[in-house]
């Protein structure tokens, strides 16, 4: 007698047995090469990686950075969380090189007399020529009203 096989649904997780191309429950393609075994331990696999990436801390020798591809330049935004009196987000277009070119905007936590403030402040670079800001912007935090 023949085992039968035990899948499990990718688009809803319902473990089914497999005599059929779709599932019951939600109508999507079943795929026969992907056993339960296979599933939970890639599920396993999957749900290490996430709790290691939650357990990483920034540092200021290793900013967090995005980029995103403009064909003339490259937009950056890179978070620095420890080594900035405040934690900051800085937005920048950088070369081929992966050199900042112009600065385009740098967003981080008020702070007046040196106490945090629950707010935010967005310093925008618009004119190329000056490397100093040219706009602040101030933005407070929305409360709720009771």
């Amino acid at each position: 007698m023949e085992k039968e096989k035990h899948v499990i649904c990718q688009e809803c997780g319902l473990e089914i047995t497999l005599t059929s191309e779709n599932c019951p429950k939600c109508d999507s393609l079943i795929y026969a090469d992907v056993s339960l075994y296979e599933y939970k331990s890639l599920k396993e696999e999957l749900r290490k990686a996430r709790d290691e990436l939650k357990s990483l801390q920034l540092s200021s020798t290793s900013p967090q950075k995005m980029k995103l591809d403009l064909g003339f330049a490259a937009l950056a935004v890179e978070v620095y969380n420890s080594d900035c009196p405040v934690p900051e987000i800085v937005v920048c277009l950088e070369n081929n090189d992966g050199i900042s070119i112009q600065d385009i905007a740098v967003i981080r936590q008020t702070v007046e007399n040196e106490q945090p403030k629950e707010a935010l402040e967005c310093l925008v670079y618009s004119d190329e020529l000056d490397e100093n800001y040219t706009h602040k912007f101030s933005i407070n935090r929305h409360k709720e009203h009771d």
